[in-house]
């Protein structure tokens, strides 16, 4: 992605003296890259009589997501499944940060707190990629009808 970012700066006049004025740069944000991770633009800080501009660093803060989270080249993606499809296997759509829809077979019980990794499907790295895991959280059903109540139970007997 290519973010903009604006900020003020001290620009040296032909008088020597100095001007207030408002630039903006454009940062390509690569794959992979974590929060804390520096971007530096020499010279494009203040100017002065004498004053070598200084540089500009902005620092990477990615921004917050309920489904997504990393820790290092791991990705982890939070999945929502009804009770149904955790007992009784689905195909999950999973988005990717790439644009791609990933298709995950769940093909046995899910139970609560479980997990799935995906291999070579989370961040780039030097390496290659890391895993996508993919945690489970179970959505219950609200209420059940008299009868869906007994259908559960004839069924799970």
């Amino acid at each position: 992605a290519v973010k903009k970012v604006e900020y003020k700066r001290r620009v040296l006049q032909a008088d020597e003296t100095t001007a207030e004025e408002l630039t903006s740069l454009h940062i390509t944000i690569k794959p992979g890259w974590e929060d804390g991770m520096p971007v530096i633009f020499p010279s494009a800080g203040d100017e002065g009589v004498g004053i070598e501009p200084a540089d500009v660093e902005f620092v990477v803060d990615t921004a917050p997501d309920p489904a997504w989270s990393r820790e290092g080249s791991t990705l982890f993606y939070m999945a929502k499944l009804s009770l149904a499809d955790a007992l009784c296997s689905s195909v999950l759509a999973i988005p990717t940060l790439d644009g791609r829809t990933l298709s995950v077979p769940i093909t046995q019980i899910v139970t609560p707190g479980a997990t799935k990794t995906v291999p070579g499907e989370g961040m780039p790295t030097d390496r290659g990629k890391g895993d996508l895991v993919i945690k489970f959280v179970i959505v219950f059903p609200q209420s059940l009808t008299l009868a869906q109540k007994a259908a559960v139970k004839k069924a799970l007997a």
